[in-house]
This record gives structure tokens, sequence and C-alpha cells, in this order.
């Protein structure tokens, strides 16, 4: 959660300068913003990602219990997966809202959850399914719905005719158009960061007393 949190505040910082660029008549700047936020995403990913696949091993230099760890890697290591679409929708529906164009931003979020529901049920609750088993259905229900809601979102933003004078080539990776977007975005991932710190770290203190205790 914090992981996914603060990414999608890293992607909110697009949403102004994407606005302003709209407002300015700056149509070009507005579609090489939203390429080079995705650019950034994809980039941004990659350390995030990391950090999930290493989290079991500070989980365990804390003192957590081995078997929590152990279910806590299942579910994790296949999760971290969905790290790079998650924030390649976040940019795509940061830039749809800047754009003011966001009636597909809620059809994919309404249509992703139920999806992901569906999946979860069918996939990790069905009888006779392994705890552990279980922990990764989870795990690649979270991927598949990340992947088709970042995928039906790019497709909505690249062809949609809202979307016409807002398109713009693809482009290399430019630090300098990226660095609007960090400037505005990286406060912005400190702040929900911050708001769900206490959340994550009450779920740690709780794991240090036991499985019971984090149950």
């Amino acid at each position: 959660v914090f992981a996914i949190i603060t990414a999608f505040g890293l992607m909110a910082g697009a949403d102004p300068h994407v606005a302003r660029a709209m407002g300015a008549g700056q149509f070009d700047r507005a579609g090489r913003l939203f390429r080079q936020g995705l650019g950034l995403a994809l980039l941004a990913a990659v350390p995030i990602t990391a950090a999930l696949w290493a989290a079991p091993r500070v989980l365990l230099a804390m003192g957590q219990e081995a078997a929590l760890v152990r279910d806590t890697a299942a579910y994790l290591d296949i999760a971290a997966l969905g790290m790079a679409p998650a924030m390649a929708y976040a940019m795509c529906r940061s830039f749809a809202s800047a754009a003011g164009q966001t009636s597909a931003v809620m059809v994919v979020a309404v249509v992703g959850n139920l999806v992901h529901a569906w999946l979860a049920y069918r996939w990790a609750l069905a009888p006779g399914v392994d705890p552990t088993e279980g922990l990764r259905a989870l795990a690649w229900a979270t991927v598949v719905c990340r992947v088709g809601m970042s995928v039906a979102l790019l497709l909505w933003v690249q062809f949609a005719p809202g979307f016409r004078h807002v398109r713009a080539p693809w482009q290399r990776p430019h630090l300098g158009d990226m660095l609007p977007i960090l400037r505005s975005g990286l406060p912005l991932s400190l702040q929900y960061g911050l708001e769900v710190t206490g959340f994550v770290l009450t779920t740690l203190w709780m794991g240090l007393l036991g499985a019971d205790t984090l149950a």
C-alpha cells in the first residue's frame, strides 16, 4: 500500500503542468508531458519494484516471524510485477483528469475493481486452495487487473477523439521534460506516503507481536 500510494503521488505531479498547458492552448506540450510522464513512470517503477522484492529480507532483519515473511514474500514476489503498469495507469489517469476527460477513468476503475474481485474469489478462495497458493493467486489477480486497466486507459488516451488535439509522437525519455513533473510529484509523493506511514508502522509493530496479533 505504501509503495503504490507514494507512486501515485509522483504521477499526480503531472496534473498542474498538463492543465496549464491545456489552458494556454499548448496542446503539443500537453501531449509531450504525457509521453515523458509515461517514461518517468516506467523508470521510477524499477527501484520501487526492486524495493518490494527486497522487502521480505528487511522484515526478517526487523525480527518478523519467518512464517509471516514467507507468506509476505509469496505475495510480493508476484505483486511487484504490477508496479510498472500501476504507475502507467496513474499517469494516464492524471493526464485524463487534467485534460477534462474523466468518463473512461471512472468506467475503467469500476470495471477493473469488479474484475479484480471476481478473479480473487475464483483463484484464491476456491475450495481446497492452499493458503500460500491463495496468496500467489491474489497477487496474480492484482497484476492482471493492473495490466488490463493501464492498457485500457492508454488505448483510450491514444485513440479517443477527445484527445486528438493533444497527441504527440512518442519520444525518448528527456530529463528536461520530466523535471517539472518531478518537482511537483516528489512533494506529493512524500505527502501521500506520510499519510499512510502511521498505518504501515502500526502493522509492522503488530507483526512483531506475532501472527495472531497481526491477524
